[in-house]
This record gives structure tokens, C-alpha cells and sequence, in this order.
């Protein structure tokens, strides 16, 4: 599996491009849309770790590049070919007790592009369960283990089993790296003004 990378649902297979036994190609996968096409500079692609000789084909548009920690874990990818976010699995089952905090591992580290963050946030299932996983946000240079934090919020305990998708990686660019701050006496003033929680009805 190393090297090989992935996403979305069908493989973008370039011409003369070598594919894997599963029909994956051995270059790179765009996540966020799988048409026949290299993707375009704003899209990300999905790369295993190590590299593999493919840098060239990569060059010119973002990868986030996947270390797995464990033979458990799974490859973060999106359900379907348009969705924003990519779906992270729980490597070991956990019993989340009513009003309990549980760290759930997913044995998944990234390395996410140059100028781009993401925030790790709950599948709407868990939600939907009593299940509340607490958003974070991944910076740039960050290359630990990503986890997710669960908190059971409903009226009884929940089970999560091993192999089930719980959580979901959503990238974005970061604006920040570019930006200056600046210390003032006083902000611009704006229509909204400070006006907030609920100023603008229901």
C-alpha cells in the first residue's frame, strides 16, 4: 500500500500512467473530484507515505501526504467524489459512557501542503447518536497522530467499533502565513458593529 495513492471513487488513470492490481494509479489522486484530468492548482490530492517516483506529475498542485501507525488504520478518503471532507476511521472500539469524554485513536498522521490547514470534525452519524466529536484545528506544521475526541452527550452509552468512520479531515487555505498584525487604538467601525449572539433574530 505504500507510495500508492487514493480518491475519491473511480481512478484517474493518465494515459501511459501504470495502475495497481486494484486499477488505482501509481501517480496521484485528486480528493476532491476524480475526472479524467490533472487536477487544478485550488484542489488537493491524496498522497501515501513514503513518496514514490511520481514527484513530477505531483508538481504544481497541493498533496497531503498520509503516514498510517498502525496495520488497523485506513486511509483517510471521501465517500463520494464532490464532498469536502475526508473520512477518518477508528483504528480500536471504545464504549463512550453518558456525559463520558473518550480519546478515540485513528493511527493516521498528515502532512498537509504549504498555505493550508484543516479542521478534524464529527460525521454527522455521530451527531445524529448522542455523539459529539470536538472540532480541532490540524496547523500546517503539525505531524503528530490525529485522534478524535467523543463526548456522549444523549441518554445512553455508545459503542464504536473498530473500522468504523467517525470523524472526517476537512481542509483549507490559511490565510494567516500572509497576513500582518497590527496593534490599534480603535477598530474600522462596520454595519455589524459588535452586535452578536442572536442580534439578528431568529
Amino acid at each position: 500500500m505504500s507510495g500508492e495513492l487514493y480518491g475519491g471513487q473511480d481512478p484517474i488513470a493518465l494515459e501511459g500512467e501504470p495502475v495497481t492490481e486494484r486499477g488505482w494509479p501509481t501517480g496521484s489522486f485528486c480528493a476532491v473530484g476524480t475526472q479524467s484530468r490533472r487536477p487544478h492548482n485550488h484542489e488537493l490530492c491524496l498522497k501515501m507515505w513514503p513518496p514514490t517516483a511520481v514527484e513530477e506529475w505531483e508538481s504544481g498542485w497541493p498533496v497531503i501526504k498520509v503516514k498510517l501507525l498502525s496495520a488497523q488504520a485506513a486511509v483517510p478518503r471521501p465517500a463520494y467524489r464532490d464532498d469536502a471532507g475526508l473520512d477518518l476511521t477508528a483504528v480500536s472500539g471504545a464504549v463512550v459512557r453518558v456525559g463520558d469524554t473518550m480519546r478515540v485513536n485513528l493511527d493516521v498522521a498528515v502532512q498537509l501542503p504549504d498555505g493550508f490547514s484543516a479542521f478534524l470534525m464529527g460525521r454527522s452519524s455521530m451527531f445524529g447518536r448522542g455523539l459529539l466529536v470536538m472540532q480541532t484545528l490540524i496547523d500546517c506544521g503539525y505531524r503528530g497522530e490525529l485522534f478524535a475526541m467523543v463526548y456522549n452527550f444523549g441518554q445512553k452509552r455508545q459503542v464504536i467499533a473498530p473500522g468504523e468512520r467517525i470523524a472526517q479531515l476537512v481542509p483549507w487555505r490559511s490565510e494567516l502565513p500572509s497576513m500582518k498584525i497590527k496593534l490599534v487604538a480603535e477598530l474600522d467601525p462596520s454595519e455589524r458593529g459588535g452586535n452578536g449572539f442572536g442580534s439578528t433574530g431568529r
